[in-house]
């Protein structure tokens, strides 16, 4: 029987983390995203500090996306799906018209979620999957003496469950 106890975020976590930089610019970490086919990484300052988390969801809030022309345009778009707490990420990757406020200079830092939702190598799979759903986030980033190690997410924790059952 598997005892989410003695198995640790060290066992399951991603070595290799895209980050992204608090001074990127926005469409710039979409790309990112579309390119690593990722829905959220690490944000990180200048300094290399770990300062925050920017996922598709933070991008697809309703305010972030006032210059989208998908809601008005199309009653089942990405948009009006996350009004219902759920959206569609490839849709929010693939809008053309979706600019935010780019012209300004928005950056990663300025949309990104400061609140990092945590974990050491050594939490178990229990703890993980408990800081997953208390958080209600997709994805745990792994540290250890203060800096980033790992990551670990939902789709991981499935997997590796697949795998052993």
């Amino acid at each position: 029987m598997l005892d989410v106890n003695k198995i640790k975020a060290r066992d399951l976590m991603r070595h290799h983390v895209v980050q992204l930089t608090s001074g990127m610019q926005i469409v710039d970490a979409l790309r990112v995203f579309e390119e690593a086919k990722i829905s959220g990484a690490p944000v990180t300052d200048s300094s290399g500090a770990l300062v925050g988390v920017l996922s598709l969801k933070d991008v697809a809030r309703p305010e972030r996306m006032r210059a989208a022309k998908a809601p008005e345009e199309n009653p089942g778009s990405a948009w009006n799906a996350y009004n219902e707490d759920e959206f569609d990420e490839d849709e929010i990757l693939a809008m053309d018209e979706y600019q935010g406020d780019n012209e300004q200079g928005e950056t990663v830092g300025d949309w990104m979620n400061p609140e990092v939702v945590a974990v050491t190598p050594d939490a178990s799979l229990k703890l993980v999957c408990e800081t997953l759903v208390d958080h209600g986030v997709h994805r745990v980033l792994v540290v250890e003496k203060g800096r980033l190690v790992g990551i670990l997410t939902t789709s991981d924790v499935v997997r590796y469950l697949a795998r052993v059952g």
